[in-house]
Order: C-alpha cells, then sequence, then structure tokens
C-alpha cells in the first residue's frame, strides 16, 4: 500500500515537472529573469505593431535553461508551445535572451514560416551582432530595443497573409528533424514493437515463414514444427485567439525552424 502512495506521489512530481517546464506568457513582453528596465513600454510597442501588422512578437528573458539543454532547441520548443503567430500565417517571431549565458546560448530570434521570407538566418544574426554590445554591458534593455527596431525595419514591406519564397541558409527540413531527434527514443521504441510483432510469425530456429496446422505451426524453410505455445518474440528491454493577449494568448502560429543565436 505505501508502495503505491509512493508511486502515486511520484506520477504526480512527474505530472507537475512536465506541466512547468515552460512558464505561461504573460503578455507579448516577458521579462521572467527581472533583467528589462521599462517592460511597460516595450509591451505597449509590441502590441501596437502587432495591431498594425498581425505580425505577433513574443520576448522572454531567462534566468538560465533547463539543464543539459540548448538554448536552440528550447526557442523552438517554446514557440510551438506559445503558438506565437497567428495560426496559418505562422507570422511569429521570438526574442528570447538569457542572463549571463554562454556564447550560443546568450540570444536567439526564432522565426515563424511566414516570417523566414522576410527575414533570413543570416539577417537574423547580424541583428544579433549588433545588439551583442549591449548584451556584454548587461543593458538587456537596449539590446532588446535594438533586436526589435530591426525586425521591425525588415519587415517594412510584410503584408499579412502572404507567404514570401523563403531565402534562408537553414534547410526547410530543420524543424522536422529538430522533432524527429528529440523523440527518437520514442521512435526507437515504436520500432521494436513493430519488429516484434514481425518476429512472433517467423520460426525461432531459422526466421522463416510459419503456416499454421490446428495447434502447431510448420516452417516452410527448416520444415520444424513450431507449437502454437512457443511463438517466438524478442523481449524489449527499457532504457535510460486571433487578438493577441486580449484574447487570451498568441494566434496558434507555429515555427519554421529558422532563425539565429548568439
Amino acid at each position: 500500500m505505501m508502495r503505491m502512495k509512493y508511486k502515486f506521489l511520484i506520477f504526480l512530481f512527474m505530472i507537475s515537472v512536465t506541466f512547468a517546464a515552460f512558464p505561461k506568457p504573460v503578455g507579448y513582453v516577458n521579462d521572467f529573469a527581472g533583467i528589462l528596465t521599462d517592460t511597460e513600454t516595450l509591451e505597449q510597442e509590441v502590441a501596437a505593431y502587432e495591431k498594425n501588422t498581425t505580425v505577433e512578437i513574443a520576448v522572454v528573458t531567462l534566468d538560465s535553461l533547463p539543464e543539459d539543454q540548448a538554448l536552440a532547441t528550447y526557442a523552438v520548443e517554446l514557440f510551438q508551445e506559445w503558438g506565437i503567430g497567428k495560426k496559418g500565417e505562422d507570422n511569429g517571431v521570438l526574442v528570447i535572451l538569457v542572463k549571463g549565458g554562454a556564447a550560443g546560448n546568450r540570444m536567439r530570434i526564432e522565426l515563424g514560416y511566414g516570417i523566414q521570407g522576410y527575414i533570413t538566418g543570416a539577417e537574423a544574426g547580424r541583428m544579433l551582432d549588433r545588439a551583442l554590445p549591449f548584451y556584454e554591458q548587461d543593458d538587456y534593455q537596449l539590446a532588446v530595443e535594438s533586436i526589435l527596431a530591426d525586425i521591425s525595419g525588415e519587415l517594412e514591406n510584410y503584408v499579412p497573409g502572404t507567404v514570401v519564397k523563403r531565402n534562408d541558409d537553414f534547410p526547410g527540413d530543420y524543424l522536422i528533424w529538430q522533432l524527429v531527434l528529440s523523440n527518437l527514443p520514442v521512435i526507437i521504441f515504436i520500432g521494436f514493437i513493430i519488429l516484434a510483432a514481425g518476429m512472433s510469425s517467423r520460426c525461432p530456429y531459422c526466421f522463416g515463414k510459419l503456416e499454421s496446422h490446428g495447434d502447431y505451426y510448420t516452417c516452410t524453410k527448416c520444415g520444424k514444427r513450431v507449437s502454437k505455445k512457443r511463438r517466438f518474440a524478442p523481449i524489449l528491454v527499457g532504457g535510460g485567439g486571433h487578438g493577441g493577449f486580449g484574447g487570451g494568448g498568441f494566434g496558434g502560429g507555429s515555427s519554421g525552424g529558422g532563425g539565429a543565436g548568439r
């Protein structure tokens, strides 16, 4: 009975960890690290920009990244979790800064697919390069303002609902490969199940095909009989809202897997 209680507590803890993996958005500007000096003005400016262009920009600051997770991966997953951008248009942009982060995990601009025809990964990288001196001086406010000004400039000719042919230095299926790699254990597990199902109808001696004869099988390859109670199966080994925040959140967009980090 006590063991069941412990298992139940562990189960509840795992659920709480899962749900706590990503913070909930509190607006367009989410200063979770408390490093911005004027979030109110930034929030008003980003909200007005969304109203005029329909482009949804999320600004996020973090004290640190989850253990053993790269900023590039975290940014894609957070983008998907929040659904930044309008559904069907995918016109969202995520600007994320990590306080005192290591090189490569300090800042990142993540782009929705509908934005990548206007801003390439190389251009996003240059935006970050211009903001980097402010970041290195711990002036995160100016770093964000610099990035937002550059994004606005690059999207000057943005047409809502129009996806411009992308001209990026990232492969088009980058996001797909990221999702495949992040779910690799599940894919391998499913592969074992499929293998087990196929092997269960094979001869345990030579793996030839089996023919059913009442309460036994006959192998078409080696001719041996196999009782239906002895069918072979390999053992699986276990291992290791369109209205922005007036409507309660972002619009349901998704990341295109492009962007840049520094």
